[in-house]
């Protein structure tokens, strides 16, 4: 697999786990503490792929 084709299977495992991420901080069940860290360890994932 080439270089781009690399590049748009992790665009789209980026756009699955935003997703999933959404629906988690949407959902009800979950507290505030528990929204601010999931959305605290996914900037930290980010983060790290970026660089």
């Amino acid at each position: 697999m080439d270089s781009i084709g690399i590049e748009i299977n992790e665009y789209k495992k980026l756009c699955e786990t935003v997703t999933k991420v959404k629906s988690v901080l949407k959902d009800d069940s979950c507290s505030e503490h528990e929204k601010l860290q999931i959305i605290n360890k996914c900037v930290d994932i980010l983060e790290q792929n970026l660089y």
